[in-house]
């Protein structure tokens, strides 16, 4: 990848001449966010698909969760429509029972052309470190960081691993907000396709009854869970009231998307739709991990709060940490314990052995949106003495949407999501300029910038 424009740019502003400048640390310290923002727009300008083949695909996904922008990834890991892997399986052309050679495979000619190839395998690497949250650090499993329940849009996930030593992670979310999206259900040749459940939506164990539906949109939806967009352009107007009296008062329920089963009339025809919801449940979050590190080995876990108040921390139902302090001075393999603020998580570090570990607390916080257009100052202040917890959203530029669902797009500064980060985490009120020198460019081509941002407010002892 070669560096055109002072280091900033890279050959053709390609997807993949960003990856791997950034992988190999090939960046200079003073053009690196430039680039990383850089490398960000690629995606906007390809509404978050990849446009990489098989060596600048393996380097994405880990280069975004580097940058913070793990949900970035995983919204483009999670696409149905083409390239994607989700297109490989949901077309309505040729559907995948593996992993195709090529993105286009349906329509090319039979050389080169494997459907049933390692070519775009290599995501599944990033889909146990990032999504499931497994990440060995030293070699031989002799470290490893668990990251359970990073990505609001995953209800549960689990992995393991045989050798060099046993060890795993599995993770479960129930309560607070659940999201689904899938694809419709259509048959090939009188066959029905094994893709064919439709949403199957659930607030979890102990986590309540759907109390809301916050989106649904049956057509080509955009976004991920939490800040999921309606397409204007195919959307049946009625996706809200559907999942609504499905949904509304029940602890779990089905939505089908077969044709005319739940959503009746032509739409968009000759297209592939999928159907995106978000609810509420009427308990708050709480997620459970259950983990395994090796004889001899060590681990480090961030145990996040999700937006609950006062949230508790426990250890085989032994309390761990609650109102802001540990709670119990000995629990077998807890080699030390603190509160990470900027992750809004319990940092634990933990010895060989089994472990349970359950978070869980009152009700959400508060969502607190603020806009300011450029030059102008943003004044965050959380109500009744509640703190910044989770920075949810943050751009600075052009931005569409409302609070519940603001879309960057490409001419936006992914340094404005740390900037407030840095500012504002763990504070009942900061004040924030709109101002490139703050908030980081995006690119020159805007004549006038706004500031946007959505931040979770929660109590903190």
């Amino acid at each position: 990848a070669f560096s055109t424009s002072n280091g900033t740019h890279y050959m053709n502003d390609m997807q993949v001449s960003y990856a791997l400048a950034l992988a190999l640390q090939a960046v200079s310290t003073a053009n690196h966010e430039q680039v990383a923002d850089n490398f960000k727009s690629t995606f906007a300008s390809s509404k978050n698909h990849l446009t990489t083949g098989i060596i600048g695909t393996k380097f994405v996904f880990p280069v975004l969760s580097a940058l913070h922008m793990g949900d970035l990834a995983m919204e483009v890991a999670e696409q149905m429509d083409y390239p994607s892997w989700g297109w490989m399986a949901y077309n309505n052309f040729e559907p995948a029972t593996s992993v195709w050679e090529l993105w286009n495979a349906w329509e090319s000619g039979p050389g080169m052309n494997s459907r049933n190839h390692h070519m775009f395998s290599s995501v599944s690497a990033w889909l146990r470190t990032q999504a499931v949250g497994f990440v060995p650090t030293k070699p031989g499993l002799k470290n490893i960081t668990f990251l359970p329940a990073e990505h609001l849009g995953l209800s549960w996930a689990e992995t393991s691993v045989d050798e060099p030593q046993y060890a795993s992670l599995k993770w479960s979310r129930s309560g607070g907000i659940q999201c689904a999206k899938v694809p419709e259900s259509f048959s090939k040749d009188k066959l029905l396709l094994p893709h064919h459940n439709g949403v199957q939506l659930s607030c979890g164990e102990n986590g309540g009854v759907i109390e809301r539906v916050n989106f649904a949109s049956y057509g080509t939806p955009t976004g991920r869970c939490g800040a999921f967009v309606i397409n204007k352009d195919c959307h049946h107007d009625q996706s809200r009231s559907v999942v609504e009296d499905l949904c509304l008062g029940r602890s779990q329920c089905s939505i089908s998307t077969a044709a005319d089963a739940s959503f009746r009339g032509a739409l968009c025809e000759s297209t592939v739709k999928r159907l995106y919801v978000e609810v509420l449940c009427s308990s708050p979050s709480k997620t459970h991990s259950q983990l395994t590190v090796p004889i001899g080995s060590s681990g480090l876990v961030y145990l996040p709060a999700h937006g609950v108040q006062n949230p508790q921390f426990l250890e085989s139902d032994q309390l761990l940490w609650a109102n802001g302090r540990l709670s119990s001075e000995a629990i077998s393999g807890i080699r030390d314990v603190s509160w990470d603020g900027t992750r809004d998580s319990l940092k634990v570090h933990i010895g060989s052995g089994s472990f349970q570990f359950t978070v869980h607390g009152e009700e959400a916080g508060h969502s607190l949106c603020v806009t300011a257009e450029e030059n102008d100052v943003a004044h965050f202040e959380c109500p009744n003495g509640s703190l910044i917890t989770s920075v949810q959203f943050a751009a600075y530029g052009h931005v569409e949407g409302d609070c519940s669902s603001y879309l960057q797009e490409h001419c936006t500064s992914i340094s404005a999501k740390t900037a407030v980060q840095g500012e504002c985490m763990m504070k009942n009120s900061c004040r924030i300029k709109a101002h490139t020198k703050t908030l980081g460019e995006g690119c020159g081509m805007l004549k006038h910038r706004t500031f946007f941002a959505r931040v979770l407010c929660s109590i903190r002892v």
